[in-house]
């Protein structure tokens, strides 16, 4: 899972420290197979990766820094 190798971090509880949400709610976004835009922002806030990239794999890794 992207997030996950963004956050590094190896578990789902972690990621779920991480974005400050229940780990069950990591569990349930995986099942759905769909990640809320919310917790793509603020990993990108936090580790400099380009959101578009978390969420499909595609474009470039890193936001460009201005």
């Amino acid at each position: 899972m992207r997030l996950m190798d963004a956050s590094a971090v190896k578990t789902q509880t972690a990621l779920a420290a991480c974005v400050g949400i229940a780990t069950q709610r990591i569990t349930e976004a995986i099942n759905r197979g769909s990640i809320p835009d919310v917790w793509l922002y603020k990993v990108a806030l936090r580790t400099g990766y380009n959101v578009e990239w978390l969420k499909t794999g595609r474009g470039e890794k890193m936001q460009a820094i201005y």
